[in-house]
């Protein structure tokens, strides 16, 4: 009785580490092509000096991203202003200094996870509100919290009780 209760108090504590918020976007890459990013984290940061003063955004609180070069990005955040933000970093939260993201691959069903780094695009832009995943109740398969109806089937999304 005690082990059962401790699991389910231990399974209490660590619920909100294991929600996971996203937000959906976009990215251009150097080549001119642009990726529909289905998720990536909403905990995600950028990071450097802008203004003589360091600071730190994370993805939610912004709306666009472009890297200009030798670690320099021109941030917009949601509320409208512009930063220029020098010896940028990107980094999703646990994944040593990398940021990682999905999108559907070209014709599949399913999602694929890739590495944003620093110099892989030229503008990264996020939309959608943050929000938690998801999903076709029939399929179990996830989708970006903007989503209203599966793609590929046409039935209606709900949100994913799982814990992503």
């Amino acid at each position: 009785m005690k082990i059962k209760l401790f699991a389910i108090f231990a399974l209490l504590i660590a619920a909100p580490s294991l929600a996971q918020d996203y937000l959906s976007g976009s990215l251009i890459d150097p080549g001119g092509k642009t990726v529909v990013i289905s998720r990536i984290s909403a905990r995600g940061t950028l990071s450097g000096v802008a203004t003589g003063r360091e600071v730190v955004f994370k993805f939610s609180e912004l709306k666009k991203i472009e890297y200009l070069g030798e670690r320099i990005c021109r941030a917009t955040t949601r509320k409208g202003s512009t930063l220029l933000v020098e010896k940028a970093e990107l980094r999703t939260p646990g994944q040593n200094k990398r940021v990682v993201y999905w999108s559907f691959a070209p014709g599949a069903r399913e999602e694929r996870q890739f590495i944003l780094g620093n110099q892989s695009f030229n503008t990264l832009t996020f939309g959608g509100k943050p929000g938690r995943l998801k999903a076709n109740r029939r399929t179990g398969q996830l989708f970006p919290p903007d989503y209203l109806f599966d793609p590929f089937t046409g039935e209606p999304l709900q949100w994913d009780t799982r814990g992503n």
